[in-house]
């Protein structure tokens, strides 16, 4: 019987190919700890975890669906802009962890995005700013804390194109002000879903 796959049986040449599918499409795990990775690391493990974000785009770079685990209690202070570009990425702590946003920021394209820990946002404008069909959720363990004599002007921006924010249990409490949830640029459009949502001096938009 001839086969158009190349040498082997069809059945093996197919189950070579399905393995490669579900490698592809299956979402890796990288961990990052602030207090004890270290980025030389290969982020593969809570004991091998990256020490910042930006070790992980690198990871997030090689694969199309990525889980970032932030570990232990200490935050991640994010001082300049990571991008995350194409795929899908999820963000979510296994302890206390969150990222305190102090001058930088979580850039996506063309990305859906999951977000699930707690964030602070100081020396920052924003949290996240998303661009190009891009879509962001944000989890009820995102507890969205602003405090007085921060720089933020929203927790999400929507940079240019058409791009979605879902609110699905999140908490958002703003000291410096009223502010918005999502911030708009001047070529933007952003549609919002919200669900048990609780915001103190903020509003969606």
């Amino acid at each position: 019987m001839r086969t158009l796959l190349g040498g082997g049986s069809t059945l093996n040449k197919m189950n070579k190919i399905s393995q490669a599918l579900r490698s592809i499409n299956s979402r890796k795990e990288c961990y990052v700890d602030s207090l004890m990775g270290d980025d030389l690391n290969d982020g593969l493990s809570e004991s091998s975890a990256f020490k910042t974000l930006s070790a992980a785009t690198a990871f997030f770079g090689q694969h199309s669906k990525v889980i970032i685990y932030l570990v232990g209690d200490n935050d991640v202070v994010l001082t300049e802009d990571v991008n995350f570009g194409g795929g899908e990425l999820t963000i979510s702590t296994l302890g206390g962890a969150g990222i305190e946003f102090n001058g930088g920021v979580i850039v996506t394209s063309n990305c859906a995005v999951s977000a699930d820990f707690p964030v602070v946002i100081k020396g920052s404008t924003k949290a996240f700013t998303i661009k190009l069909r891009g879509f962001i959720t944000l989890h009820s363990r995102t507890r969205v804390q602003i405090p007085a004599g921060s720089n933020a002007e929203c927790v999400v921006y929507s940079e240019y194109g058409e791009n979605q924010v879902r609110l699905s249990g999140s908490h958002f409490v703003s000291q410096a002000g009223e502010l918005p949830v999502v911030g708009l640029g001047a070529q933007a459009a952003a549609w919002i879903g919200s669900k048990n949502v609780t915001l103190t001096n903020m509003v969606e938009r």
